[in-house]
This record gives C-alpha cells, structure tokens and sequence, in this order.
C-alpha cells in the first residue's frame, strides 16, 4: 500500500481472504485518530483546579488549626507563642520527663516487659471503685484533671510497666507493715482493721519505696545512655 506524506487520516487496508468469491477482495478502512482527554491541556486545567479547590476545602480547618491557637477580634494567636510561654515556664521539667520515658520504655523493651490489656482493665476499675466510694465518675475526675481515658490508660501502662522492671525491690515486707502500723496507731482511722488496712498500708508503703526506687533506676539508666540535647530551657 502506497504511503501519502501529507494525508490528515491512517489508511489502513488488509485483505479479507474467504472461500466465497465475493468476498475475495481489498478493504480499505479509514480511522481518524482522537486525541487522548489526557493530553488536553485545558482538561488538565479543570481537573487540577477542581482537586486544589477540594484539598483546600478539607485541609483549610486543619491548617488554621494547626498554626492558630485562637484569634482576637480577628486577629490570630499563634499556636508558637503559645508554646513559646508553656516552655519557658515548664519546659525543663516537660523534657525531663519525655527524657526519662523514653529511656524506660528502650529499657523494657529490651526486657519483653509490658501490660495486657486485662491488666489496664483492672487498674481502671480500682481507680473507678475508689471515686464511687466518694460519691464521683470517672469521667468527671478525668475531665477536671484535663485527661482522656486514653490518657490515664497510657499512664497507667507506664507505670505497671515500671512496676514489674522494679519487681521485689519495691514489694514491703510484713514487718515494714506492721512497724508502720504500731508507729503510727494513733492517727490510723478505727474503722481501718484487719486485711483492709494491711492492704491500705502496704500499698502506701509501696508508693514510697517505688518513688525511691524509680530515682536510683533512672540514675543508673542515665549513666549508661547517650542523650543529645538540642534546646535549653
């Protein structure tokens, strides 16, 4: 088939080969080539200008958000200067505990120590029997402490975790318990007796040593850490 430099359409021709006769002959098809809706610049135009206008639309919220804290009469509160002045007065103190977080969890990591679930579970509900005894909610002691319950199960966590790292060092014996009672007899109330107040006075006895404990850890773990600081408060 002969080629036309100049020809605006594709002649495509094949030959049609079947037993009957008639049918023994050229064919020629003519196809006229479209242009691809991909390839139309003004297309593109539209497209992009519609998924600007939607990402714009969902992001905006965020955005403001994010960089604003607030706005006076229309004028905005940066989320920085917020943070600016939340440093400067605590700053220090909030670096040394994220500081002293992170090297526990490295540490129990490397030990496979860790709460269940179930084990949350039951810290929350100690924590919830004990607020019902004074006639409140959880909800409302969470509220009023700024928290979330995914907050207090986040803290919680951390603190089994070190529980169980700091294991029998912090466990009172019965004698810590008992001295502790004969010590202090007179300002125990009566109705406090018997296994009750043992437990009342062995978990207070362990809220002690565990404060004690957890300084020496965190001494030791510090000596043995790399830590890079990059600001300074």
């Amino acid at each position: 088939m002969a080629k036309t430099k100049k020809a605006s359409v594709k002649k495509i021709t094949r030959s049609v080969s079947k037993k009957a006769p008639l049918l023994n002959e050229k064919v020629t098809v003519e196809v006229t080539p479209m242009q691809p809706f991909f390839k139309d610049k003004k297309f593109i135009s539209i497209v992009l200008g519609i998924v600007t206008v939607a990402v714009l639309a969902f992001a905006l919220p965020f955005l403001r958000n994010l960089l604003f804290a607030a706005s006076v009469n229309g004028k905005p509160v940066s989320r920085t200067a917020v943070i600016s002045i939340l440093e400067k007065q605590g700053g220090k103190q909030a670096l040394d505990t994220l500081v002293s977080k992170e090297l526990i969890m490295q540490d129990a990591s490397k030990m496979k120590v860790t709460a269940s679930e179930s084990e949350l579970n039951g810290e929350v509900k100690k924590i919830e029997d004990g607020l019902k005894k004074s006639n409140q909610k959880l909800s409302d002691a969470l509220t009023a402490q700024n928290m979330t319950e995914k907050d207090l199960r986040e803290e919680l966590k951390f603190q089994l975790i070190l529980k169980k790292i700091l294991g029998k060092k912090i466990e009172p014996t019965k004698k810590e318990i008992a001295d502790y009672i004969e010590q202090n007899k007179d300002s125990i109330p009566e109705t406090l007796t018997g296994s009750e107040l043992e437990l009342q006075i062995k978990d207070q006895l362990q809220n002690q040593k565990f404060s004690t404990e957890v300084q020496k850890y965190l001494t030791e773990l510090r000596g043995k850490a790399k830590i890079s600081y990059y600001t300074s408060y």
